[in-house]
């Protein structure tokens, strides 16, 4: 009996490593299709898909911004901004994605600033303000 559980399990083991296997090739064509690693989407081509951001939203005064940047462990150094309130609160990062830099989100950060949260923002590899 012990021999029959241990073959079920060694044959569904080499089928989930084998359907795993299969999957990857599939599941990388669909990453590099749809995400497009490096390309930036501009706004007005047809990539952009009509979003809009917030409109008429302040940001934070200067005195309360700073600079931050991030060294990958490649050497390239990432940029983005901190934006904190006069009193203690949570913080929200808010990473751009899809192609889009950090510039595009500027309007949402400052609308969750405006409702009292700090904000870290920044730009991935790639995208932005990156070198």
């Amino acid at each position: 009996m012990a021999i029959w559980f241990a073959s079920i399990a060694v044959s569904t083991a080499v089928v989930g490593l084998t359907t795993g296997g299969i999957m990857l090739a599939p599941g990388r064509r669909f990453i590099e299709e749809f995400t497009c690693p490096g390309v930036t989407v501009e706004q007005g081509t047809p990539q952009w898909g009509g979003w809009t951001f917030p409109e008429l939203v302040v940001e934070p005064p200067t005195a309360l911004r700073r600079t931050v940047t991030f060294l990958s462990a490649d050497g390239v150094l990432l940029r983005g901004e901190f934006w904190a309130q006069t009193r203690s609160a949570p913080t929200i990062i808010i990473s751009h994605g899809f192609h889009l830099p950090s510039m595009y989100f500027r309007s949402v950060a400052a609308l969750e600033y405006a409702h009292g949260a700090n904000i870290l923002l920044f730009d991935y590899r790639a995208i932005g303000r990156v070198h």
